[in-house]
């Protein structure tokens, strides 16, 4: 097990993945030492000073609403605006749904991945009734646990090429 370091901040209300993605800087210019997500959780922002007392039942408002969080190896991952995992510039996903406080969530990693420059946290909700996007409605959470890998340089490359080829 290597170095572990966390990653932790706010997804602003109103967030829109594809027009408003956060920047995760974590290139240190090496190719050789890199990170890989062992963690990731989302949770509303419970913040009396901001004004902004997110709640649960606050995220998702009615059954047919899903609030998705991804992270991507790139901000062209977030930008296209479609979560999935045939995207291989995507590496983890959050979707929570159901308007019952709190709501159900799932988080899924590909454990296959190495980040090698940054990574891209992007949010968006959905309506399922209508297919609508719309900005997230609260302040979100973000954790993320990150452990860092030991790697050849033909190793590194060859993880470039994976997050690029299929999109």
């Amino acid at each position: 097990m290597g170095r572990r370091m966390t990653l932790r901040g706010i997804i602003p209300q109103g967030s829109l993945a594809w027009t408003n993605p956060i920047r995760l800087q974590l290139d240190h210019g090496t190719f050789t030492k890199h990170f890989k997500v062992v963690a990731f959780d989302i949770f509303p922002c419970m913040s009396r000073k901001s004004g902004n007392i997110g709640s649960y039942s606050e995220i998702i408002t009615s059954n047919t609403e899903i609030v998705n969080v991804c992270l991507a190896l790139e901000e062209s991952g977030l930008t296209l605006g479609e979560f999935g995992f045939n995207d291989s510039r995507q590496i983890g996903w959050f979707q929570g749904y159901g308007a019952a406080a709190p709501p159900n969530y799932r988080v899924h990693l590909d454990p296959n991945h190495i980040i090698i420059q940054d990574l891209w946290l992007g949010a968006y909700n959905v309506d399922t009734s209508d297919g609508s996007t719309e900005w997230t409605k609260v302040d979100l959470n973000y954790h993320i646990v990150l452990e860092e890998v030991t790697n050849s340089m033909n190793e590194a490359v060859l993880q470039l090429i994976k997050e690029r080829s299929q999109v």
